[in-house]
């Protein structure tokens, strides 16, 4: 009975193996076709060492081992644009009652929509409010409040510039943005970042371009001539 018991592990294994494999592999091919038909560049692995270029963002430089992989590259509705998934692994330890440590790795994945700004915007970091961001308003650290109540209490915005979060987040952005939750966006190191906390969909490779896109269109044309102006004084 053990042995058939083995046997039949084994087997649930390789076949949990060829599973992922496979759905790795359709997932590949679908995001192949999307650039294709996007007229942009795919790559299964990394040609622009991504983890280097932009390991002075924090959402990039997190544990260790960071890698990234189906790397979308190319011009999107005039925008140079890089979307691509994200792996990095954090390092646990713990110590059991007898005093055995028990070390062990966990990977986290997440895609990501990366485009390098042409101008020197200040950071500004846009995301959902969670349960923990209340916890923290409740000690003090507050984010940047906005004339909607309901925009305020969805997403936690933070800024080295006040001034400039109040012209990004105008009364239309704050209304397309309720109505496209789920967004991690931020303008930090040189560059717009987008991200959610888990790996997206070929058809969500596209819906963060569009989205990106969007966003910068969405930026008052004052905003562009201020920033351009001081990048080339």
């Amino acid at each position: 009975m053990p042995v058939l018991l083995i046997i039949a592990v084994i087997i649930l294994v390789a076949v949990g193996i060829y599973l992922g494999w496979l759905w790795e592999k359709k997932r590949r091919e679908a995001l192949a076709k999307m650039a294709a038909a996007l007229e942009l560049n795919f790559s299964a692995g990394d040609p622009f060492h991504l983890p280097g270029r932009l390991g002075h963002i924090h959402t990039f430089s997190r544990g260790h081992s960071q890698r990234a992989k189906n790397v979308v590259h190319g011009t999107y509705r005039g925008r140079d644009m890089i979307a691509f998934d994200f792996k990095y692994t954090t390092t646990h330890t713990s110590t059991d009652s007898k005093g055995h440590t028990t070390t062990r790795n966990v990977d986290h994945h997440f895609s990501a929509c990366v485009h390098p700004l042409e101008c020197r915007f200040p950071r500004l970091a846009i995301r959902p409010e969670g349960f923990f961001d209340k916890v923290a308003d409740f000690f003090g650290f507050d984010d940047i409040d906005f004339e909607s109540d309901e925009f305020s209490r969805k997403f936690r915005v933070t800024s080295d510039n006040r001034k400039f979060a109040y012209d990004v987040c105008h009364v239309r952005t704050m209304e397309w943005l309720l109505a496209t939750r789920g967004w991690h966006m931020e303008m930090v190191g040189g560059y717009w970042v987008l991200t959610t906390d888990r790996r997206w969909s070929a058809e969500e490779f596209h819906s963060g371009l569009s989205f990106t896109w969007k966003f910068f269109e969405m930026i008052p044309d004052f905003v562009w001539r201020e920033y351009s102006e001081r990048a080339t004084t």
